[in-house]
């Protein structure tokens, strides 16, 4: 610092930092839109994108090696999260989920007119299975997304029933039966 001071005087002494912009994006905004569509679909061995696969897919399109750093860098900047998608039956229908909740609310609204002195209370339940479980994997979606994930049937079942009312959290067990497939 007393060097410069001494050639150049007191501008030398200020942090030049502001005036140096650094280096570019290493996408332009045509090769971000490419990588976008390229995250639509697996990529080229199948398997999840991963900050390490973006970079590989932009060494081939950069031609030189890309860090997975700046590989995991652009899925952020791309606004992608890293989700664990839920579990969703293979022959789940969401078309005939809605309907069942339409009438599960008709239903209650029918009994308490039936009732009007009762006190109706709807409880839930659900049952636990045992034995092998796929393995599912976090993916990165944008941020808007819910992800999804088909889960095959095919368990042998032992039914525990438990039942909890949502809005007290009053819990209720019920003897459970093996049911072999």
């Amino acid at each position: 610092m007393v060097r410069s001071y001494n050639r150049r005087g007191a501008d030398s002494l200020g942090d030049l930092r502001h005036q140096n912009p650094g280096a570019g994006p290493l996408l332009d905004d045509v090769q971000q839109a490419q990588l976008w569509q390229a995250l639509q679909s697996p990529p080229a061995d199948g398997g999840l994108w991963t900050g390490l696969k973006v970079a590989q897919w932009m060494s081939e399109l950069l031609g030189h090696p890309v860090s997975p750093q700046r590989g995991w860098e652009y899925l952020k900047s791309l606004r992608l999260r890293l989700r664990v998608p839920r579990p969703e039956h293979d022959e789940a229908d969401p078309i005939e989920q809605e309907a069942w909740k339409k009438k599960l609310q008709q239903k209650t609204t029918r009994l308490q007119a039936q009732y009007p002195d009762a006190d109706i209370e709807v409880w839930a339940e659900d049952e636990h299975r045992l034995g092998l479980k796929p393995v599912v994997r976090r993916v990165w979606v944008d941020e808007w997304t819910t992800p999804t994930s088909e889960v095959p049937g095919g368990y042998d079942w032992l039914w525990l029933y438990g039942f909890v009312q949502p809005e007290t959290g009053k819990t209720k067990g019920v003897d459970s039966a093996f049911c072999p497939h």
